[in-house]
């Protein structure tokens, strides 16, 4: 035992106990060791200090390690605290990380009561895991899985049921800060699951013009872009303008315009609008991006589902988005005089964007207006007139003196028609009477031939310059691949009567017609 007990009060200038070993003396021992019965229970060596003893650590204050401490129990350690116990790493001005880790398939536990929480962050745990903290351009929280393989999965998430589920198995729910919950994926009744969230449409990023849209604008497509309509049924009208969508696509910009394609969404309506009802179907107007009730035939934006009326003050009313034509008060149907069999269907308008084929007879009981090329198959009969352009038949005039006369067509043939020309004079029906009763007339014509005839026009060519102003009528007609037919050759035969000889005749009927006129 070692007691030092002054008799006065007194301080001593050094240790009061002192093992020391000199630079040459070295031991295999402890420098002190206290025993019982031959086991150690504390021991200091020149290394190591070493206790077999539970240490209890009373005082206020802190304890210090300057390195390492270790747990050599292999069956089991803990850090216990009969208070809120609290992990730091580093001091307030530093940043240093604070590690668990484990080896191999050593998982790292949070062991909670079973009203215990985990909470990472700021705030309290609402849940069993919270997560919970105040990013101004970030996120809370990430969850990321680096492998770049075409298997790798985000995030899993499972519950308890099997088989079918609920809708009120909710896989996740998405909350707005009053923890109203605005979203969630819930399972089916069936093995699947549904998104449901307070926005009732589906809208897309579009490009567009100049103009500046407000929620409930119709939105048509034009040249530049998407902009707002101003006419009566536009046929490229494509939805309405949306502000809080369900599901979203495509990518925002300063030139885009969120459009609600389908769904629930509120509806501009143009004062000038009749009274509307609910399930009235809506168009464009002359109203720029307002909606009108649609009484014609036509293209419609969407269905009404609420009432409306010029009175009511009302801006907007709810609407199902829905672009389709329509007669919404069957304006096509028309009342005939005779029963009509209830396999048929009567017809004011109809148009027919697409192709059509119609496997029985057809009868058009008014006009039929064919734009483009017109193929017929079997026999025509035309009953009534028919009807020609200008460039299918016409007349010529050569007048006196003169040998020729060229027609040119307005538009040019794919290739060179049929020309026929005949010869006509144009009398009274004195003189036509007294030709007729004459045994003999000279009637006013001349040979001629049609000449350089093209796809653009032709020539009627006298043989000798007209003695009196001839009139022709003439007609061409196209005829696609025409056959050319010659005639075999000729065996030789006799000499004919003289070319000359007909040449003279020809003059002299001439004259004679001449002089009779």
């Amino acid at each position: 035992m070692f007691n030092w007990e002054p008799s006065a009060v007194a301080t001593s200038s050094g240790d009061l106990v002192r093992i020391n070993i000199g630079n040459a003396g070295d031991t295999t021992g402890n420098l002190f060791n206290v025993t019982t019965s031959g086991s150690s229970l504390f021991s200091v060596s020149e290394s190591a200090i070493t206790s077999a003893l539970p240490h209890s650590f009373t005082a206020a204050g802190d304890v210090s390690l300057a390195y390492d401490l270790v747990f050599t129990n292999q069956t089991a350690s803990y850090l216990k605290t009969n208070a809120p116990l609290y992990i730091q790493a580093g001091e307030t001005f530093e940043s240093n990380n604070l590690t668990l880790k484990s080896y191999n398939s050593g998982n790292i536990i949070f062991d909670t009561d079973t009203n215990g929480k985990v909470l990472i962050g700021t705030g309290s745990a609402s849940l069993k895991f919270t997560v919970s903290d105040s990013f101004a351009a970030t996120a809370a929280a990430m969850i990321e899985n680096q492998y770049n393989g075409s298997d790798a999965d985000g995030l899993a998430i499972k519950l308890g049921y099997t088989g079918n589920g609920a809708t009120s198995n909710r896989f996740i729910s998405f909350l707005n800060g009053s923890s109203v919950t605005v979203g969630r994926i819930e399972a089916t009744t069936g093995l699947g699951v549904a998104y449901q969230t307070s926005g009732i449409d589906f809208a897309e990023y579009f490009v567009k013009d100049s103009t500046q849209f407000e929620e409930g604008d119709i939105v048509t497509l034009k040249s530049e872009g998407a902009s707002r309509p101003n006419a009566p049924s536009d046929p490229n009208m494509i939805g309405i303008v949306s502000t809080s969508p369900g599901f979203k696509a495509g990518e925002e910009g300063p030139n885009k315009v969120l459009v609600g394609l389908v769904g629930q969404l509120p509806l501009k309506i143009s004062p000038a609008s009749a009274p509307i009802q609910t399930g009235d179907l809506l168009t464009s107007g002359s109203d720029p991006g307002r909606a009108v009730k649609a009484t014609r035939p036509g293209f419609t934006i969407a269905k009404a589902l609420e009432s409306w009326s010029p009175d009511s003050g009302q801006d907007k009313i709810l609407v199902y988005v829905n672009p389709v034509w329509a007669d919404p008060t069957n304006l096509l149907l028309e009342p005939s005089p005779t029963p009509v069999p209830q396999d048929q269907t009567i017809l004011n308008n109809l148009k027919i964007d697409q192709s059509a084929e119609v496997g029985l007879d057809l009868r058009v009981l008014g006009q039929l207006l064919v734009d483009g090329a017109l193929t017929v198959s079997g026999e025509t009969n035309f009953i009534g007139t028919v009807f020609f352009n200008k460039d299918t038949a016409g007349f010529a005039v050569i007048p006196t003196g003169a040998r020729y006369v060229t027609i040119n067509y307005d538009q040019e043939y794919l290739q060179p028609p049929i020309v026929t020309a005949s010869p006509l004079w144009d009398t009274d029906a004195n003189i036509l009477g007294t030709a007729i009763d004459q045994p003999v007339s000279l009637l006013p014509k001349q040979d001629f031939i049609i000449a350089a005839s093209t796809a653009t026009g032709f020539t009627i060519l006298l043989e000798q310059p007209a003695v009196i102003d001839l009139k022709f009528s003439w007609t061409a007609l196209s005829v696609k691949d025409p056959r050319t037919i010659s005639a075999p050759t000729p065996s030789p035969a006799s000499p004919s009567a003289s070319p000359v000889e007909t040449s003279i005749v020809n003059k002299l009927e001439f004259a004679t017609l001449n002089e009779s006129f």
